[in-house]
């Protein structure tokens, strides 16, 4: 099922939004998690429509592919473009919980339907590669 070009285009201003607000806030990091949640509640309308395509997602929700998938996909994505200033990695005085998660990857909540879950650090426009 493709995605209509007005949902696409709402998740990804979502998350540019998203970024903006995380930096204001003085926050250096985040995890896909932190995002799903602004677009929740911030963003409702959009949630609905990604809700009505995919289910709500999280743990046991019996789906691989999900808005929480499709939120993290268009992550990369926008990283890649560098379309927002952001990359995969922790910090080193990062307080996220490693325990069995590589690369950078942290350990999710347990309502997250993964046991891990991607973190961001928030880059200056001129580290950007």
């Amino acid at each position: 099922m493709g995605v209509p070009a007005y949902i696409k285009a709402g998740v990804e201003n979502s998350i540019k939004e998203f970024v903006e607000y995380w930096k204001s806030l003085g926050n250096s990091c985040f995890t896909t998690k932190d995002v799903v949640e602004f677009i929740k509640r911030r963003k409702s309308l959009i949630w609905s429509q990604l809700v009505s395509m995919w289910g709500e997602g999280g743990k046991n929700c019996g789906r691989r592919y999900t808005p929480h998938t499709y939120i993290a996909l268009t992550i990369n994505r926008l990283v890649k473009k560098g379309s927002i200033n952001v990359e995969a990695g922790i910090l080193k005085n990062d307080i996220h919980i490693r325990d069995k998660c590589d690369g950078p990857f942290v350990k999710a909540s347990d309502t997250w339907g993964n046991p891990c879950v991607k973190h961001w650090i928030i880059i200056s426009k001129s580290k950007r590669k």
